[in-house]
């Protein structure tokens, strides 16, 4: 018996920044019900880089968290240095959970 392979969606010439972007968004989508383009990704990136964002931990030697605010709306950013990149988006609560899971494992 044969069995047929899942097609897969063509991804090969995506770079890891690009992936993290597309990522970013979905994110943003689905947990601050907010749609961003790259202007106001560009807009989060500078907030990091220019240290108008606050920051609150290094996790990494490349990866950093930082808390900004849009639209009334605290959102922590997790931003990777090495590509200059928001990795992904959390909410508050999602970063207080995964930092104590983290300490008690």
């Amino acid at each position: 018996m044969s069995r047929k392979k899942k097609k897969c969606k063509k991804v090969k010439n995506r770079s890891k920044a690009r992936a993290q972007f597309i990522h970013t968004a979905k994110r943003m989508r689905e947990r601050f019900d907010m749609t961003i383009g790259r202007g106001m990704y560009g807009i989060f990136v500078s907030e990091i880089q220019t240290g108008k964002a606050e920051f609150m931990r290094k996790q990494s030697n490349r990866v950093t968290i930082w808390r900004t605010k849009h639209d009334g709306q605290s959102i922590v950013l997790v931003y990777d240095k090495m590509r200059k990149t928001i990795v992904t988006a959390l909410h508050d609560t999602e970063l207080k959970n995964s930092i104590y899971s983290a300490e008690t494992a």
